[in-house]
């Protein structure tokens, strides 16, 4: 069973980034958004960014190689974050649109259901996708494996310990549910949730500690937007 830490100041943020059309603003309000998590250094992967202040964040360059799936790639990343000494061990692995609402002081790992059920309501709206697929596959793996089917993609930061991370990544490198099978295998305890992410445009229990958004969302006019927006009007330290 995984070992939870609670000193959330010696854990470094790690995020894996892309360029986006938008000039990266999702990022610039998710970095916005650490001042309500106690963190020491941040790491971002990605190319360069004309606004980050590299003074503050460590950057690396991004390893992204055209052809590979997104999800190929972001493990190719943290394969790179567990290798990498001066990169805490465990870190908080983010994505560029989670923001933390409210001031946490520790990190559970959170879960929704199991794997079936995530991906019969997936059904219901989508054809199937390679997520989708990949959701089946692992399924099938973590049964083989004797493991629990828990869905642990819901869409906020979670804390990785680099050694059980490598493992997985290693034995599954273009997995799109790392999460599950870290979750599953390290057999965490969690607190059950609902997916942090908004599809939509529309009001949501606003009473949460993180937010998730999708990219229509965030790029037009919607209630999350506006949300994220008012809350961390300030720019911080990792911003020129």
């Amino acid at each position: 069973m995984a070992k939870q830490s609670s000193k959330l100041k010696d854990c470094d943020v790690v995020y894996p980034v892309r360029p986006t059309r938008n000039g990266n603003a999702e990022l610039r309000y998710s970095l916005r958004s650490l001042v309500n998590l106690p963190h020491r250094d941040v790491h971002i992967f990605s190319d360069y960014i004309p606004w980050l202040n590299e003074k503050k964040v460590k950057r690396h360059p991004s390893s992204d190689q055209p052809g590979k799936s997104r999800f190929a790639n972001v493990n190719q990343t943290l394969l790179r974050a567990c290798e990498d000494p001066n990169i805490s061990d465990p870190f908080i692995f983010m994505n560029d649109d989670f923001f933390v609402l409210q001031k946490i002081t520790s990190l559970p790992y959170y879960a929704n259901g199991t794997l079936q059920q995530h991906w019969d309501y997936l059904h219901q709206f989508y054809n199937m996708s390679k997520y989708m697929r990949d959701m089946l596959e692992t399924q099938s793996e973590l049964k083989k494996l004797g493991y629990g089917t828990i869905d642990f993609e819901v869409h906020a930061p979670i804390l990785f310990y680099k050694d059980k991370l490598r493992e997985i990544l290693k034995a599954y490198p273009r997995t799109a549910c790392r999460r599950t099978m870290y979750g599953n295998m390290m057999e965490v305890p969690y607190e059950q949730v609902i997916d942090f992410k908004i599809y939509g445009f529309g009001e949501f229990d606003k009473n949460r500690p993180f937010v998730s958004t999708s990219d229509g969302n965030f790029d037009r006019q919607s209630v999350v937007r506006s949300l994220v927006r008012s809350k961390f009007t300030q720019p911080c330290e990792y911003e020129k």
